[in-house]
């Protein structure tokens, strides 16, 4: 895998052995977590749903700041549940500044284009 440090978007890119990590799953005993899981003490805490499921399914992904929108109704319905606690003082925290030049800029349509020749094989 790879890392990149800076104030925008990125992405990394790997292969996977997928036949390694089964092996690596199965044989071993210490550093494979998954296997010392308690799941059933958080039984009760996770029997609703937080996020929506298959929001994109059958409809294009939202624009950022619609999404944000979710993301914030899961964090209030923590809140709700007492998962988590509301902090004393609150900030406007993290939200989505558009870096388009107009609205059309931002449609989905256009997003997306942004993918059109990844991975192709210059040459």
């Amino acid at each position: 895998m790879s890392y990149s440090a800076s104030g925008y978007n990125t992405m990394a890119a790997a292969i996977l052995d997928i036949e390694a990590l089964r092996q690596f799953r199965v044989m071993n005993l210490n550093s494979n977590w998954m296997k010392d899981l308690r799941t059933e003490v958080f039984r009760k805490r996770y029997e609703l749903p937080i996020h929506p499921k298959n929001l994109w399914l059958d409809q294009d992904p939202l624009p950022h700041e619609k999404v944000d929108e979710i993301y914030r109704e899961n964090i209030r319905c923590l809140i709700k549940r007492s998962s988590f606690t509301e902090p004393a003082n609150r900030f406007r925290g993290a939200h989505y500044q558009s870096g388009a030049s107009s609205p059309e800029e931002e449609k989905w349509e256009n997003i997306k284009t942004l993918w059109d020749g990844w991975g192709d094989e210059e040459g």
